[in-house]
């Protein structure tokens, strides 16, 4: 199994899934998981925390991600962005692999940062399993 930590500092709740490759062929899903971000505002009495998460997903053999869909809405409108490895080795399956988090940032469309930023060892709080 391999874990993210997914951050929204969109301001707004988003809708996110990682799509989990099969084994090392980005031609390959092994299935997804679905994870709801909160905006980060208020929610003070559950932790505060709801745009933060933890997310687990895979198996033994299929622990790398060939993408991310996420969900957007805000000033009334929808949308959704996919971002999709379509061979390995591209900037797009470095970063979806090499790094634990990611950070969703809105500036006229939702763009993705990728840092090491947490030891897996003594974050627990807030984790989602796929």
């Amino acid at each position: 199994m391999a874990e993210k930590l997914l951050i929204n500092d969109t301001g707004h709740p988003l809708t996110v899934q990682l799509i989990v490759r099969k084994g090392t062929d980005p031609m390959m899903d092994a299935g997804t998981v679905d994870v709801d971000l909160g905006s980060g505002k208020g929610n003070a009495e559950h932790g505060g925390s709801d745009h933060v998460r933890l997310v687990t997903y895979g198996d033994e053999v299929n622990i790398y991600l060939n993408g991310i869909v996420v969900g957007f809405e805000g000033g009334g409108e929808n949308s959704q962005q996919r971002f999709q490895v379509l061979q390995r080795g591209v900037p797009l399956d470095n970063d979806l692999n090499m790094y634990n988090t990611v950070q969703f940032v809105y500036a006229q469309t939702i763009q993705l940062r990728f840092s090491n930023t947490f030891d897996v060892t003594k974050l627990v709080a807030g984790t989602v399993s796929g």
